[in-house]
């Protein structure tokens, strides 16, 4: 466990870039059971009220569907549609939602024409994916004109401050995480794939020997595309 909360603090200065192997049925299970805890409802609904008019929304790395569900409930969307790499995950979102549309894609270009999304959600995704910059200009492309993409991930900061309770907790980092983001870096990378009016902010628990607002477990983000 040390080992492995090391390596974790090691990618904050040298992310990965090789996708894991680890995506599968246990995963997406483990997935989905933090896609219901009340941590990850917040997030969808502070993302949803900063939301407004949104008809169609895609879901990239979906998992098991559960966020999109949320999220064109509380937008009264009118479709939404779901992209992941593991199948097993695409399978049980099919299954549990069948209103919405799911399927698997190769991680880099995704299945739709330009233009044809008003809403992109990447939940807890974009420090999984081999090759951010392609995700995100992919997502520039699929919104129309106006449309907004939201992003949610662990803060860089929060993990740099955590790290010496991690240690002492023996706690239990998700290896298929390759790169963490701060609010710096995050906007960075939105800016550089042409979006605009970049909203950033820190939510969540603080580490727990520190009481700086930057330093909230989650960077949220709402940026679009004009």
């Amino acid at each position: 466990m040390m080992t492995e909360n090391f390596i974790d603090f090691l990618k904050l200065f040298f992310p990965l870039n090789k996708q894991s192997n680890l995506y599968n049925n246990k995963y997406a299970l483990k997935a989905d059971s933090h896609a219901q805890n009340e941590s990850s409802k917040f997030e969808i609904n502070w993302v949803a009220n900063k939301c407004q008019n949104k008809a169609r929304i895609l879901d990239i790395g979906c998992n098991t569907g559960r966020p999109l569900n949320d999220m064109t409930i509380l937008l009264n969307s009118e479709y939404g549609r779901g992209i992941d790499i593991n199948p097993s995950a695409i399978e049980i979102a099919k299954s549990n939602f069948p209103n919405l549309n799911f399927s698997t894609y190769d991680g880099l270009k995704i299945p739709a024409d330009d233009e044809s999304f008003d809403h992109v959600l990447i939940h807890h995704v974009i420090g999984h994916v081999q090759a951010p910059n392609e995700i995100l200009a992919e997502a520039y492309r699929v919104l129309t004109n106006g449309g907004s993409i939201s992003i949610v991930t662990p803060n860089w900061w929060y993990k740099f401050f955590q790290f010496p309770i991690n240690l002492f907790k023996s706690f239990n980092p998700d290896l298929t995480i390759l790169r963490y983001y701060s609010n710096k870096s995050l906007r960075h990378a939105l800016i550089n794939s042409g979006f605009k009016s970049i909203e950033l902010s820190n939510i969540g628990t603080l580490p727990s020997w520190i009481n700086f607002e930057f330093s909230r477990l989650r960077v949220i983000a709402i940026a679009y595309k004009k």
